[in-house]
């Protein structure tokens, strides 16, 4: 695989690491994008059931074999991860990218990268703006939106003290940590940006969402309180949006959201269907799932009453919110 801006023997072998499941629509523009900035692609597959595989290895990606010990949402997602870095570590990589098969750097990153990356140290990430598509591959959230840009790692420089550890879904950023903190630099929004696709298609992000909460339940210590709060952001549908600026395109554009087989064709909702076909609706009655018009239709099958998420605190949490107010009042120093 050859990097159209530069060598690997004069600055370095770069990795994109990549998990996937079920990405055939967004794998080709996935790679498109990637290809320009890297070395090698390596990707792990969590037992697709479409042609995720064939068309990530047509693209000029390169799979490994590894079998978590732990479920995904209960610390398998940081094995993953931490698999696919001790594989690009053996073949070379200084450098590590760490996208998702819905998110893209814009087109005018591969122009300052390599200024970036020369100024990076060894075990530190290079932050860039995540900026979120909302209801089209031409509009974004302004900043006036509760999902604003945010800077986030998304690029490292390799460090043997750097691990993805242990812990439950989404525990980690996108870069590992180590126990000395090694820092971070950011770019710049005039040299690139990360575009994130996934809220184009609403109903397809909330059936996303809702499977996460069903796993969050099922695999982690939280309570439904918890949960409901950690994801409450994801429900946020209300939002300012301004035209994506031209220098902010990607080299290849997403899919749009005018396919109205999207949600219906989404593994997620078999995976959804099949968790509370297992275990019951009823266990999963107060987690905040059931607003969406595919989430909603599925609670009528069920009951007629609206549902009511949870709105108790578990142990934890309560412990938490007292030590917040004792200090707020004064009466905890």
């Amino acid at each position: 695989m050859k990097n159209s801006w530069n060598s690997s023997a004069d600055r370095g072998k770069i990795v994109a690491l990549l998990m996937f499941k079920n990405e055939e629509l967004n794998i080709p523009t996935f790679m498109g994008n990637i290809l320009p900035f890297v070395d090698l692609v390596l990707g792990y597959d969590d037992h697709s059931t479409d042609s995720s595989i064939p068309k990530f290895l047509e693209n000029g990606g390169s799979l490994i074999e590894f079998v978590p010990t732990a479920v995904w949402a209960n610390g398998g997602e940081n094995q993953i991860r931490q698999a696919l870095l001790n594989e690009g570590r053996k073949l070379g990589g200084e450098y590590f990218i760490v996208l998702d098969c819905d998110e893209s750097f814009s087109a005018e990153f591969s122009l300052s990268i390599l200024k970036y990356l020369k100024s990076l140290q060894s075990g530190q990430s290079l932050q860039l703006n995540w900026v979120n598509l909302w209801g089209s591959e031409l509009e974004f959230c302004s900043g006036n939106s509760i999902w604003q840009p945010s800077y986030r790692d998304f690029i490292f420089r390799d460090h043997l003290a750097l691990s993805y550890g242990s812990g439950g879904l989404h525990s980690f950023g996108r870069a590992p940590k180590a126990t000395t903190d090694f820092g971070f630099l950011k770019v710049s929004e005039n040299d690139g940006v990360v575009l994130h696709s996934q809220f184009i298609n609403w109903e397809a992000v909330q059936l996303k969402q809702a499977w996460y909460r069903l796993q969050e339940w099922l695999y982690s210590t939280q309570s439904m309180y918890a949960i409901n709060k950690k994801y409450k952001i994801t429900l946020e549908k209300n939002v300012e949006t301004l035209p994506l600026p031209i220098h902010w395109l990607p080299k290849f554009m997403f899919q749009s959201p005018e396919n109205s087989n999207a949600t219906l064709n989404d593994w997620r909702l078999g995976e959804v269907l099949r968790i509370i076909d297992e275990h019951g609706i009823e266990e999963f009655k107060k987690l905040d799932i059931w607003t969406s018009n595919t989430m909603s239709s599925i609670w009528r099958q069920h009951f007629s009453r609206a549902p009511r998420p949870s709105r108790w605190m578990g142990v934890r949490e309560f412990a938490g919110y007292c030590l917040w107010y004792l200090r707020k009042t004064g009466k905890l120093k």
